[in-house]
C-alpha cells in the first residue's frame, strides 16, 4: 500500500529554521531546541536528521554538542568518512566470505563458485577504495594541488 508520508510538526519547524542557515555553520542542540521549540532528546535528534534529509543538507555530528553543516572545506572529509564506515562493514562481510569459501568452496556448483568469486572481488574493490579514503583523511592537512603531467605531442 502506497501512502504519502506525513512530516511531523517538529520536523517542519526544524526544516523552516535550517533552510536559511548558511553552509558550514555549527549549530548546538541547545540553539536548535531554543529556535525551533523542539526538545533535543533522542526523538528531537531524529527530527533533526529527518529535516536534514528532506533539505538534502549534509552535516557532521558533534557528539553531545550539535551538528556542523557541510561546507566546501568539510565536504570531501564527509564523503571519505562515509567510505571508512562502509569499509568497517565490508571487513565483517569479507571475514564471513573468507570463512565460507575456505569451508564450502569445493562443494559449490561452478555457477555458485563464479558468484562467490564475484562477491569476493566486490569486497576487495570496496576495501581498496576505503583504504584510499583513509589515506586521504590522514593527508588532508598536507595536501597541495598537483597538476598531472600531460603529453605534449599526442598524435
Amino acid at each position: 500500500m502506497k501512502t504519502i508520508a506525513k512530516i511531523s510538526e517538529e520536523t517542519l519547524r526544524i526544516i523552516n529554521y535550517l533552510q536559511d542557515i548558511p553552509h558550514g555553520q555549527m549549530l548546538t542542540y541547545n540553539l536548535i531546541a531554543k529556535e525551533c521549540d523542539v526538545v533535543m532528546d533522542t526523538r528531537g535528534k531524529s527530527y533533526l536528521r529527518t529535516a536534514c534529509k528532506k533539505l538534502k543538507r549534509e552535516y557532521s555530528p558533534i557528539i553531545g554538542i550539535g551538528i556542523e553543516l557541510a561546507s566546501a572545506q568539510t565536504a570531501t572529509g564527509l564523503v571519505a568518512n562515509k567510505l571508512v564506515r562502509i569499509d568497517k562493514a565490508v571487513r565483517r562481510g569479507e571475514r564471513t566470505y573468507n570463512n565460507v569459501t575456505s569451508d564450502f568452496y569445493t562443494e559449490f556448483t561452478p555457477q555458485e563458485q563464479k558468484q562467490i568469486n564475484f562477491i569476493g572481488a566486490a569486497f576487495g574493490a570496496i576495501r581498496v577504495a576505503a583504504e584510499n579514503g583513509k589515506h586521504f583523511l590522514k593527508n588532508t592537512t598536507n595536501m597541495t594541488p598537483v597538476n598531472p603531467q600531460l603529453p605534449e605531442n599526442v598524435k
